[in-house]
């Protein structure tokens, strides 16, 4: 079992055979599901002039290249920061894959955007360890932090976490 399990965390193929089944299930559930809509309650009011602009097929590939961006970018964190401790893309297959089996996700939404917003802020406070003047990066965790949250309000729960983490990081 160990062995598996080393094998699919250290695989090269793990990652791009996630983003093929990935491709293939949102083309799956496009074709399968042409009219899905989005739920009624998660419609924000400028969305909808934007989604009158674009056709569907548009607002779905927006949709993908989003999920992708958030993978990528969760793999250049853990790369990074070390995170987990070796080089693993495990964690983004499965987001993607999560992802593409919940047809309701494939539709874009301004979260999407206000995710790819919150790792950038994850990021920035993360480089604010050990610094000698972290205002900058604090600053720009916040910046990001605080977009985000014009796009999906509840982000702004993570403002009491991200000070107690700066506080912790720089031993106020």
């Amino acid at each position: 079992m160990k062995q598996i399990q080393h094998i699919v965390t250290t695989g090269r193929y793990t990652l791009p055979v996630s983003i093929f089944l990935t491709i293939i299930c949102w083309v799956i559930v496009y074709f399968n599901m042409p009219q899905l809509e989005i739920p009624e309650g998660t419609s924000y009011p400028f969305m909808q002039s934007f989604r009158d602009m674009l056709p569907d097929w548009s607002l779905r590939v927006l949709s993908l290249v989003c999920c992708f961006m958030i993978g990528f970018f969760l793999i250049t964190l853990n790369n990074y920061y070390a995170i987990i401790r070796r080089r693993a893309s495990v964690q983004t297959s499965i987001f993607l894959l999560f992802v593409s089996v919940c047809p309701v996700l494939h539709m874009f939404y301004p979260t999407d955007i206000g995710i790819i917003l919150v790792l950038f802020s994850i990021y920035n406070l993360f480089k604010c360890y050990q610094q000698q003047k972290p205002t900058g990066y604090v600053f720009n965790a916040f910046v990001f932090l605080g977009l985000g949250s014009l796009l999906f309000t509840p982000l702004l729960w993570f403002v009491p976490v991200f000070i107690l983490g700066v506080g912790i990081i720089n031993k106020i």
